[in-house]
């Protein structure tokens, strides 16, 4: 009966990872944005401040065995394969290079996700453990003698009891985040490697946010046909607050610039939720929002064109004038 349930859970967070992971994805300062196109077996990569398409690679690989994707404001596509291994699409090098490395993952790659400056990646696997490395910036660094190596060294090893379906570091990179199959969430010392916090029942789809202090972090669960997104105290690990959603499930979550509110993505519909306030604010229904990236001057809602030719910004100010 223990081994029906674990593979219910495990086909449960595949599930959801790929799910998750085939989501377009954001560079970390919001220039590009990479779609899977699988009918044509493509990856896109677009420039989002010219609105236009940078470069479009053809997958080098099974498009089944493709299980995760992150991008760079760089210019590169970063695959994670159901084998466990890397590819790295660069159109910074001339011929678009497919560069591959060995993440030592021996099961699927679940996730990854770059640190704020781009210089680090973290990886998670369903073999139970979370990588961290660093990445090359000088391309004569690579060493293509044997296979290519795109992040040269691997900076720690997280291992877990259970496969893992996301990762983050916080700001600081002092703490990582962890979300395994049963839905639990551990926190891990970057320096000591040791686990310093579980919590459970904290997280359905993986997709979870530290504030930019690092004091608290937020969770997304679904209860009693119900979304909830869960505060966390990051001192005390206490739950310090519950913003609730009726009935849709949340595709993505993210907080306002200045953290004040919580903005959810919807399948047709975008919230703004007041955390003070504890109401919601403000909706845009009846919209294809693909990702939200989240300025200084306000939230962008990245909408495509019913003809698949590119996007629409949606600017709404943090003060909602």
């Amino acid at each position: 009966m223990v081994g029906i349930v674990y593979i219910i859970f495990l086909l449960s967070c595949y599930a959801s990872a790929i799910a998750y992971g085939m989501h377009p994805r954001l560079s970390r300062d919001q220039s590009r944005l990479a779609m899977v196109m699988g009918g044509n077996k493509h990856i896109q990569l677009w420039d989002l401040q010219k609105n236009n398409l940078r470069h479009q690679f053809k997958y080098q690989t099974d498009i089944t065995a493709l299980n995760t994707y992150q991008c760079s404001q760089e210019g590169q596509v970063i695959v994670g394969l159901k084998n466990g291994s890397v590819q790295a699409y660069d159109i910074t090098l001339d011929d678009h290079s497919v560069l591959m490395w060995n993440a030592q993952h021996i099961q699927s790659i679940y996730s990854i996700t770059f640190n704020h400056d781009e210089t680090r990646l973290l990886t998670s696997s369903g073999d139970g453990t979370v990588g961290l490395w660093r990445q090359l910036t000088n391309r004569e660094q690579i060493d293509m003698t044997g296979d290519a190596c795109f992040l040269s060294k691997r900076l720690l090893t997280l291992k877990h009891s259970l496969p893992v379906a996301s990762a983050e570091l916080n700001n600081d990179e002092g703490r990582i985040a962890s979300r395994v199959i049963d839905e639990a969430v551990f926190f891990w010392d970057t320096q000591t490697e040791k686990q310093q916090q579980e919590l459970k029942d904290a997280s359905r789809n993986g997709i979870f946010r530290f504030s930019k202090d690092g004091r608290c972090f937020f969770t997304e669960m679904r209860v009693l046909n119900r979304s909830v997104i869960y505060v966390w105290d990051m001192y005390t690990y206490e739950k310090i607050d519950e913003f609730f959603y009726e009935d849709a499930l949340i595709k993505s979550f993210y907080l306002s610039y200045d953290e004040k509110h919580i903005i959810v993505l919807f399948s047709q519909k975008v919230v703004f939720t007041d955390r003070a306030l504890k109401e919601d604010i403000k909706c845009i229904d009846d919209v294809r929002c693909v990702a939200i990236a989240v300025t200084q001057e306000g939230t962008k809602l990245i909408i495509a064109k019913p003809d698949g030719d590119g996007f629409d910004m949606l600017l709404i100010p943090n003060d909602f004038a």
